[in-house]
């Protein structure tokens, strides 16, 4: 598992489909942002193939109980397939597992792509970065803490469009 800026949030990590497999039955006080349709969220709403377009968890699914959200997240090469709403839902999620004293574990099939940009995109958000920093240097940053990260274009497009839109907000 790897930790995210533990000078910052000692409690926030990433880590692999493998990992969180292993580590989901030992760990108590942990909360997990799955962002991986296949098998996360697949398997937490229960359906085979697409998720219908109108289903009410169609984006993500939240359990409570279990301190989960499953993401309806595809390593995608196309930011289009990233919405806002999604991103939100958890973004909104870490910050309120961690203000109540949890570790979050946030997830995906391999650890390299959407679990490090989506702590990357919540150290966004709380301001963990001075905004005057380039795109290249936010890149390089984030790479020394996670240097196995290697986001596909969608995901990394919007996490920079985010970054944008958080300077000037």
């Amino acid at each position: 598992m790897n930790c995210v800026f533990q000078n910052e949030i000692a409690n926030l990590y990433f880590c692999n489909q493998e990992e969180y497999e292993r580590i989901k039955k030992d760990f108590t006080e942990v909360a997990y942002l799955l962002c991986a349709k296949n098998p996360f969220h697949k398997d937490i709403v229960g359906y085979d193939g697409n998720c219908p377009k109108d289903h009410p968890e169609y984006l993500y699914a939240y359990r409570p109980d279990n301190h989960i959200l499953a993401l309806n997240m595809v390593d995608a090469n196309d930011k289009k397939y990233f919405s806002d709403k999604m991103i939100s839902a958890g973004i909104d999620f870490i910050g309120n597992e961690l203000n109540c004293g949890r570790n979050v574990v946030v997830v995906c099939n391999k650890a390299e792509s959407r679990s490090p940009t989506m702590c990357l995109i919540y150290l966004i958000s709380i301001g963990a970065f001075d905004k005057s920093i380039s795109h290249n240097e936010l890149v390089k940053k984030f790479k020394e803490v996670a240097p196995e990260w290697n986001p596909r274009n969608g995901i990394l497009e919007y996490a920079l469009d985010y970054f944008c839109k958080w300077r000037k907000g």
